[in-house]
């Protein structure tokens, strides 16, 4: 029977296979506004910081106690360094960032600190937000954001993006890198049909009360209030 730390060692393994296994797709999917190669010089650099989170993650694992404060530290810087680079790479190849990203179980493993900076799968519900941005030569793109309770978060979209119009309240899939999100494409986007009605901020209510000539107080009419 395997242990939970050799289930995390064996995961680790199985990353590190996977990330030498296939080669890098930069440029494969998303916009590339830099151009093809310095989108693949960046997508490579995120390759390698995973392959290096991932040996730092596997020596804290097998770390003694008195050596993990010292394995823990590298550990965070990497994982540091690494979120920075998907940051910018999720906006030029987000298909590239789904690939690299660490599993749940790995990531349910790290100390705290450490999974601060480290993706996450989520799935979220919110109202999506469409914008075109246009550019100098009559072209431009399609700009998707999601609006929660939480805040809003950019959407990045490895495929086709979803053609829903802007309003839309949907229940979006992906790995959230701080406030941006990789999806497959539109299939991670569903609409929703009922809207919780206290959905979004403050809400506000005016009740007006009613005086009646035989009462020296005002009475309170559910049905008057204007919401």
């Amino acid at each position: 029977m395997l242990t939970g730390r050799t289930r995390s060692i064996v995961t680790l393994v199985g990353l590190t296979s996977i990330l030498t296994v296939f080669p890098s797709m930069a440029g494969a999917h998303g916009t590339a506004a830099p151009g093809p190669h310095a989108v693949a010089s960046i997508a490579a650099r995120a390759e390698q910081l995973t392959m290096e989170f991932v040996r730092l993650n596997m020596q804290y694992q097998l770390a003694a106690g008195d050596q993990k404060p010292r394995t823990q530290q590298s550990l965070q810087a990497a994982a540091l360094a690494r979120e920075q680079q998907l940051l910018g790479l999720i906006e030029l190849d987000p298909g590239e960032v789904l690939r690299l990203a660490v599993p749940d179980a790995v990531r349910a493993a790290l100390p705290a600190s450490v999974q601060a900076h480290v993706e996450q799968a989520v799935t979220l519900d919110g109202t999506l937000e469409t914008l075109h941005a246009d550019d100098d030569i009559g072209g431009g793109e399609y700009l998707y954001h999601l609006r929660t309770t939480g805040g809003r978060l950019s959407l990045h979209f490895a495929a086709d993006a979803p053609d829903l119009p802007t309003g839309t309240y949907v229940h979006v899939r992906g790995i959230r890198v701080q406030d941006a999100v990789a999806l497959e494409g539109g299939s991670s986007v569903v609409p929703v049909t009922s809207v919780p009605s206290n959905t979004f901020g403050e809400q506000r209510v005016l009740v007006i009360p009613v005086y009646f000539t035989d009462k020296t107080q005002a009475v309170y009419c559910p049905e008057l209030e204007i919401r």
